[in-house]
């Protein structure tokens, strides 16, 4: 039986060789196809095929970058533009507290900052990772928003630094409809837009007590950013206290959107607090007077400076 065992060893040992050799063979076949998909979908093209075509069933998705994480869903405008390009605006707040800061209007200690429209957190995020920022009041109203704000606040360990409330920001106290646009978690508004595909009732309140339920005083707050689809003039009617002590403001201003007569009641009350400001992209900056702004425009970015 001895002799028998050492006649057949040679071809067992074949056999292994060949398994070893086949496994060997598809893990290089399936290293080599990994590698070639990963390439495929690196670029923007690639990208781009993957949100139309391998994420269509994805609602949401988590993505890590080089100094921070971000959720978001795949099938909205912002969260396109964050898988596509790798974020959505931060140049635009990146040069903007830089412009500040380098201009002396944030305080050297860190700023804190009031962002009215914080959506899903990716410039509340970008504020946080700019190094000049050191508290951040989050309003958001859109409970779909809310939840991935949450969850970029928590995985990007800023929940001591920043606080979240749930609302929009209005004139007085009450409960409102708040209209969602299709494909864009961003463009929900509490005016109804010609491409709302549906709404939500929120609970609207006046900055006092925005504020108050942030644990924050209006004195408290260094700059401003707000942007929320053309309700900037209702929430600017409970703002009074900040621009007293003229707070610079980053707002989106959009004439176009507004109700007849709007747009003069609104630079009739911000140029009852600042005289300057500038149309600012970030790359280009032209600065004007308040009063000089023009009654009919698509939307720009208004910085009111003291």
């Amino acid at each position: 039986m001895g002799l028998l065992a050492d006649k057949h060893r040679p071809e067992a040992d074949t056999g292994t060789v060949k398994i070893d050799f086949l496994m060997g063979f598809e893990n290089i076949v399936r290293n080599w196809k990994v590698a070639f998909i990963r390439k495929l979908i690196s670029g923007k093209r690639g990208r781009l095929i993957s949100s139309e075509v391998l994420l269509a069933d994805v609602t949401s998705m988590t993505m890590k970058f080089d100094d921070h994480v971000m959720s978001f869903s795949p099938q909205e405008y912002i969260g396109k533009s964050i898988f596509l390009s790798g974020d959505f605006d931060r140049k635009l707040s990146d040069a903007l507290i830089a412009f500040l800061f380098g201009r002396g209007y944030l305080p050297r200690g860190g700023a804190t900052v009031l962002e009215i429209g914080a959506n899903i957190g990716t410039q509340t995020v970008y504020f946080c990772r700019s190094g000049k920022v050191a508290k951040v009041i989050a309003v958001e109203p859109d409970p779909r928003n809310l939840s991935l704000l949450r969850r970029n606040v928590a995985d990007n360990g800023l929940e001591q630094v920043v606080t979240i409330v749930p609302c929009a920001v209005g004139s007085a106290t009450s409960m409102a409809p708040l209209h969602r646009a299709a494909g864009n978690f961003g463009g929900s508004s509490l005016f109804r837009l010609p491409n709302a595909e549906s709404e939500v009732t929120v609970p609207v309140k006046p900055l006092a007590e925005v504020l108050g339920e942030a644990g924050v005083r209006a004195a408290d707050i260094d700059f401003v950013w707000m942007d929320i689809e053309g309700a900037e003039p209702v929430a600017s009617q409970s703002m009074h206290e900040l621009f007293e002590r003229r707070v610079p403001v980053m707002l989106e201003y959009s004439p176009d959107v507004y109700a007849p007569g709007v747009a003069h009641d609104f630079i009739a009350l911000l140029s009852r607090y600042y005289e300057k400001c500038m149309i600012f992209d970030g790359c280009n900056q032209a600065a004007m007077k308040v009063v000089d702004l023009p009654m009919s425009i698509a939307h720009t970015n208004i910085l009111l400076l003291p």
